[in-house]
């Protein structure tokens, strides 16, 4: 008896999580194209955060003195400040996408 109980929640559990790997709209399993787009983002992210890490203790290394190593890390604050406006830019053309997207839901019947 027990043995099946295991058996049925194992069923239910692989049954239930197929449809996490599944397109929302038309039940059809996600293809690799948006996925590669966004690990190929991503790992650009990473290079240039590392790339701004490596000027920083490059200048820092440079630096004779305490007003040497507060430009180095004022530069790397302003670096960080773009970075973070260019992913809130981001943000609000994606929130831009889906307002539009739920828009053309309702106008659509």
């Amino acid at each position: 008896m027990i043995k099946f109980v295991l058996l049925a929640v194992a069923a239910m559990a692989l049954v239930s999580t197929q449809g996490f790997a599944q397109d929302s709209a038309t039940g059809a399993p996600h293809s690799g194209g948006d996925f590669n787009a966004h690990k190929t983002e991503s790992i650009a992210h990473i290079d240039g955060r590392i790339a701004a890490l490596q000027t920083a203790k490059t200048c820092m290394a440079a630096a004779q003195d305490h007003p040497a190593m507060k430009a180095c890390h004022e530069a790397l604050r302003e670096d960080r400040m773009d970075m973070k406006h260019q992913r809130i830019d981001k943000k609000l053309n994606r929130l831009e996408m889906r307002k539009q997207k739920l828009e053309k839901k309702k106008e659509t019947p």
